[in-house]
């Protein structure tokens, strides 16, 4: 299913393991899972390939990134500068959410179709969040930056988890389908 494996490269992306200052969940192996599956999510071929050059433009970001002297720099460096290298993967959360989301309302899923507005609002938020709150040069409020965009990164993973076996996700497993609503009797 492509959405599990975009969830499982996400989780590559978001956390690190380092062994003598190298990540050994190297972000570019997580965007190669992105690219592959985002290819094959169903919903519109537009839309999809927006989402998978998203995921070409984060993994060719990432790649510098994975030099453990490059990748310690950027730590090191003014938090804008982190930032201004995530916007590739912010994006794609915020492609990814408006392609999903398109999806399930297109199938009826009006659920999932929320849930999937609830994952574009914090992407969106997480992008300009840092414009206002890096000036104020507040630790507090960076780090609460800091904490939002993992916490949307891990809303999302739990989206694609929960809504991969859905038939307008592309699943090529058992199809599942949206929840019939109760009738009204």
């Amino acid at each position: 299913m492509p959405m599990r494996q975009i969830g499982i490269g996400l989780l590559v992306v978001v956390f690190a393991v380092r062994v003598a200052g190298f990540d050994v969940l190297c972000d570019p192996v997580g965007w190669l899972l992105v690219i592959g599956a985002s290819q094959r999510i169903g919903g519109d071929d537009r839309s999809r390939s927006r989402v998978t050059s998203a995921a070409v433009t984060a993994f060719v970001v990432s790649v510098p990134l994975a030099v453990p002297a490059l990748a310690a720099w950027v730590r090191d460096a003014d938090p804008s500068v982190a930032w201004a290298l995530s916007l590739p993967q912010i994006v794609l959360v915020l492609l990814l959410a408006l392609h999903l989301g398109a999806s399930a309302q297109a199938a009826g899923d009006v659920d999932a179709a929320a849930w999937w507005r609830w994952a574009r609002t914090g992407a969106i938020v997480v992008a300009l969040a840092p414009v206002i709150v890096y000036p104020t040069g507040s630790d507090e409020l960076i780090g609460l930056t800091l904490l939002l965009s993992l916490l949307t990164m891990l809303f999302t993973v739990g989206l694609l988890l929960r809504h991969a076996p859905r038939g307008w996700a592309g699943s090529t497993g058992p199809v599942i389908s949206a929840p019939e609503p109760p009738s009204a009797s």
